[in-house]
């Protein structure tokens, strides 16, 4: 028996492909972000996937994004993966689930505060990591790790904006998509 998908789920997955794409030609495209580092859709798709997509596919959907742009920049680069930034971008869907339930406007609204607390996390585990792993030369102190935040003060100002302007707009056009799509009428359509 063949299965199909609900006209929501349907409708989350093609977004959450759009977005993915877009989230490619932001990573690997050089200076498109024009100065803010980290300004890119990535947080948003991790968190759309956690609130839109369902089993395994919330997860490897953004993954597999997130790691076949890593091994193709990093490897041009030659750096290292970082298991914090996964790690970070794990706890994005994980907080996505959070607005699950939530549709419409509503789901616009609530995603901003997710958008943010996701981005400090984001802020706190890669700098932490930073620290911890002696990636940069902190001192193993607190004052080494207030150092190793305020060093990615910079580049957090990226990822909050991204979260704060990609996030919204994504769940905002879902919101709009979703109860036009009707993968029957599409069919009928094309007919």
């Amino acid at each position: 028996m063949k299965r199909v998908l609900s006209p929501d789920r349907t409708a989350a997955l093609c977004v959450a492909l759009l977005l993915a794409g877009l989230c490619v030609v932001f990573r690997l495209v050089p200076d498109i972000s024009r100065g803010f580092w980290n300004l890119t859709p990535v947080g948003a798709l991790f968190l759309f996937c956690g609130a839109r997509l369902t089993g395994a596919t919330r997860w490897v959907l953004p993954f597999s994004v997130m790691l076949s742009t890593d091994l193709g920049f990093y490897a041009a680069k030659g750096w290292m993966l970082s298991p914090a930034v996964y790690l970070a971008f794990g706890a994005y869907v994980v907080l996505g689930l959070n607005l699950r339930r939530i549709d419409g406007v509503r789901a616009v609204a609530y995603s901003l505060p997710v958008a943010l607390v996701a981005s400090v996390l984001f802020f706190l585990i890669t700098n932490g990591e930073s620290w911890w792993t002696q990636a940069m030369p902190y001192p193993m102190t607190f004052a080494g790790l207030m150092q190793a935040y305020e060093m990615g003060l910079p580049f957090a100002r990226g990822t909050f904006f991204g979260d704060l302007l990609f996030t919204p707009a994504v769940f905002a056009a879902y919101a709009l998509v979703a109860p036009r799509f009707n993968p029957v009428r599409i069919a009928e359509e094309v007919r």
